[in-house]
């Protein structure tokens, strides 16, 4: 790994650690976790250009990391549901202009200069509005989802895998969040879901422990999802070494997604 990969590959764990720690703190998400949270994003992509330039070049220099990942071939890499966070998290830039749209056809209007970044037009849209406009419950998705961008490409190509297996298997991959209904479905009442994420950060008792969970998947079940076809030898050996070195060398902090889910009959 380059130097300067390591570099933003640090600034992108920082930032997440951030979004994460305010989003648990405040029992919901405002600009300033949220803003960590794009930030964690965009220094991610600029780690994988980092990594093949040994720097960030000029041209890089933006916050349009859609298109960044289009630009360095990052985006036809990613998995589906990748691609699909990487969109939804785009339109959070904390340091985007949102100015109101014009109303005529091919012409601005009479009033019309271009935007002064010393004067704000009341019409625009505000950072405020636009993160207020998500549920918590999607900034949770959002928080469970971006780990797997700071995590080694190697470490995401299993956990893919692993998904997939699942699925092959008729597995419910999000039967936490499904569980409601299928409660409802089968005529429980009094349903409640309540969140039940174990957080582990560097320097507490169990963040070691925490860490092994991952690490034992990738020993014990590697080999079953490997006879399966979802991914080869090689892969798996990559995972579990980039995995040891990762949690070694770089993790501040994992967190399992769990639900609890009650129901009167």
């Amino acid at each position: 790994m380059q130097p300067e990969t390591a570099r933003w590959l640090n600034e992108s764990r920082g930032s997440f650690g951030a979004a994460q720690r305010r989003f648990n703190d405040i029992s919901s998400m405002d600009v300033t976790g949220a803003a960590a949270l794009f930030m964690s994003a965009e220094y991610a992509v600029k780690a994988v250009i980092a990594e093949h330039y040994g720097f960030l070049p000029p041209r890089f220099e933006t916050h349009r990391i859609v298109n960044l990942s289009h630009q360095i071939g990052l985006w036809s890499q990613l998995p589906p549901d990748l691609r699909a966070h990487l969109a939804d998290i785009a339109p959070i830039a904390p340091n985007v202009r949102r100015p109101p749209p014009t109303v005529s056809a091919g012409r601005a209007p009479r009033n019309f200069a271009p935007l002064d970044s010393n004067v704000r037009d009341p019409r625009e849209t505000t950072y405020e509005t636009v993160v207020a406009s998500s549920s918590n419950a999607a900034w949770q998705q959002r928080l469970t989802t971006a780990p797997r961008f700071i995590q080694p490409m190697p470490v995401r190509r299993f956990y893919d895998a692993f998904l997939g297996w699942r699925a092959a298997n008729g597995w419910d991959n999000m039967l936490g969040d499904h569980l409601p209904g299928l409660f409802a479905g089968a005529g429980l009442t009094e349903i409640a879901s309540s969140t039940e994420d174990e957080i582990a950060r560097r320097g507490e008792p169990e963040f070691e422990a925490a860490l092994r969970i991952w690490q034992r998947v990738i020993e014990t079940l590697g080999s079953t999802i490997l006879a399966a076809g979802f991914l080869d030898a090689k892969e798996l050996a990559a995972a579990l070494d980039a995995y040891t070195r990762w949690g070694r060398d770089h993790a501040q902090g994992q967190q399992m997604v769990l639900r609890a889910v009650e129901g009167r009959a």
